[in-house]
């Protein structure tokens, strides 16, 4: 089944790159677009895959249409791909707080899926939640379960509600973590060790604590008790970010994004310019 990325910003760069790298699919099956040519250009995994004049033509080749537009932009795609869907068109939604039903209702059509994937997609390690509407063949599943697998790790849901509850964290997770290992460079920085050796430092150890956190379960408590001696250096660093509200900060970033979400879904509930009900 042919593929249509609409929209090659991070997100749909990524979904391309790790669609690719995953070895399930053919950049020839693959159709991908962007307002900016020069974008595309420089993405090195839209080498040899399709592209067409409009998004109209692109849609019209393909059997699934995997939205990667910014939400504000959903109801002017509404409007280019007016009469070029089929009627068995699948279409697949990155877009944080735009449910199922909305579109279903902005495209008139049934097999929607919903997925929150995040940019480590690209080097197939993202962490992708999604769930699918009723309506999809055996086939569609069965290719949709390719694609979310080939990007990483893969989480369905029946519950669609857990999809928006994850956009910040599954989401966003990927600048969280960049965020946190900045300040510990800056701290490196700051205690006197150069640049290039704080980042080899700080870099080797989130990547290496992560692997022992998967390796034990995803028993982050444990391990960081492991390394936690009663008055140590460790459980003295600990004590500076809990005086300093590092727990409760993180859940302030949480509860924005996840009221954010909730926003944006409030406004996919109006109807689209198109004046579709």
């Amino acid at each position: 089944m042919k593929t249509f990325i609409l929209g090659a910003g991070s997100m749909g760069e990524a979904i391309l790159t790790g669609m690719i790298g995953g070895g399930r699919f053919q950049a020839g099956d693959i159709v991908v677009s962007d307002r900016n040519a020069e974008r595309l250009r420089a993405i090195p995994a839209a080498r040899g895959v399709n592209r067409f004049g409009t998004n109209a033509a692109a849609a019209r080749a393909s059997g699934a249409v995997v939205l990667c537009c910014k939400p504000r932009d959903l109801d002017g795609v509404v409007v280019e791909l007016e009469g070029a869907l089929s009627e068995d068109a699948l279409i697949v939604s990155t877009l944080a707080g735009v449910p199922i039903e909305a579109l279903q209702r902005k495209f008139s059509r049934r097999k929607v899926v919903r997925l929150i994937p995040n940019i480590a997609s690209s080097v197939n390690a993202g962490v992708t939640v999604w769930a699918a509407s009723p309506d999809l063949s055996p086939e569609q599943s069965r290719w949709v379960r390719g694609l979310v697998e080939s990007l990483g790790r893969s989480i369905e849901v029946q519950d669609e509600t857990l999809v928006d509850l994850a956009t910040p964290l599954s989401g966003a997770g990927p600048a969280f973590t960049a965020y946190f290992m900045d300040s510990l460079v800056e701290a490196a920085v700051e205690a006197g060790i150069p640049r290039p050796l704080s980042i080899e430092l700080v870099g080797g150890t989130i990547a290496g604590s992560m692997k022992l956190i998967e390796a034990e379960g995803w028993a982050s408590r444990a391990v960081r008790a492991r390394v936690t001696s009663p008055g140590g250096l460790t459980a003295e660093c600990i004590a500076a970010l809990e005086r300093r509200g590092f727990n409760e900060t993180v859940l302030q970033a949480v509860s924005a994004g996840r009221r954010k979400t909730m926003e944006m879904k409030e406004g996919a509930s109006a109807p689209c310019a198109a004046g579709k009900s």
